[in-house]
């Protein structure tokens, strides 16, 4: 069997936020439900609509920036760790240095 990594991570995601998704609306719906009938919104049933939305934003956000990363980046580092790393100066020499008003 022949399955390509990527294909199936895909998938994996798609499954994952849809459950998120539809978890989501089905807490929400009841929340509205709930308060259109008059009934007190129990506190564990809004944090979990709340964690499912998060999720699913965390989720999304995640798999969108690692797709953009397909390469890796190399990275030369040029100080020993032993050297400070220097630091360059926020503002031109020409330029006055910006003061705190008084």
């Amino acid at each position: 069997m022949n399955t390509n990594r990527s294909s199936t991570d895909r998938v994996t995601v798609q499954m994952v936020a849809g459950f998120l998704g539809l978890s989501g609306l089905l807490i929400i719906s009841g929340l509205i439900l709930l308060a259109s009938m008059g009934r007190d919104i129990p506190d564990p049933l809004s944090t979990l609509g709340g964690a499912a939305i998060g999720a699913l934003g965390s989720l999304l956000a995640r798999t969108a920036t690692e797709e953009r990363r397909s390469e890796p980046v190399s990275v030369e580092v040029k100080n020993s760790p032993s050297q400070p790393v220097p630091v360059e100066a926020a503002h031109d020499e020409d330029e006055a240095a910006p003061t705190a008003p008084s």
